[in-house]
């Protein structure tokens, strides 16, 4: 299989399971906030990730859609792009913490939040909740809360040159 093959296999398991295990989807996240947004998360690694930690560079891209805003039509979409260096093993990839993202909206506005994250691992799958207020920009002051389910990794998948990219299902609520 090629790994397009496996990463679109994988995210349609990661759906399908994040739906059984009942993971909040846009139509019922949060009672329907001001903004719902569906998409996708996608991370690259290189070097790929192995047992061992050690300086990885990150890219990590949320394409959020579809959005509808009840207060803003125009944003039918969203997207986050973040690049970095750090230091991650398959052990060590999903942490709980904090900290803060921008979301480029489809209007050419950017919202900017601060979050807290916490990790819950279900059936194989690694359910990461982001929720936080919107510091700056368009939905200033609002909650946010962002959930996204990707496939923990499979420790076999960790040697050799180890996991190169995840992908999975993400739903934002800001309301």
């Amino acid at each position: 299989m090629t790994r397009n093959r496996i990463a679109a296999s994988l995210s349609a398991t990661a759906l399908a399971v994040g739906v059984l295990c009942g993971v909040t989807t846009p139509a019922n996240a949060v009672g329907g906030g001001d903004v719902n947004c569906g998409g996708t998360q996608i991370t690259t690694y290189n070097p790929g990730l192995t047992l061992t930690e050690r300086p990885v560079h990150v890219h990590l891209t949320r394409h959020f859609a579809p959005c509808i805003s009840l207060s803003n039509p125009q944003v039918t979409f969203g997207v986050t792009e973040e690049r970095r260096v750090t230091t991650l093993s398959c052990l060590t990839l999903a942490a709980p913490g904090t900290g803060t993202r921008e979301i480029e909206w489809s209007t050419g506005q950017k919202s900017e939040y601060s979050y807290t994250r916490t990790i819950t691992n279900v059936g194989g799958q690694t359910v990461r909740t982001e929720t936080g207020t919107v510091t700056s920009g368009l939905f200033k002051d609002s909650t946010v809360i962002q959930v996204t389910t990707l496939v923990t990794p499979n420790i076999l998948d960790c040697l050799g040159s180890g996991v190169t990219s995840e992908s999975g299902p993400i739903t934002l609520t800001i309301a």
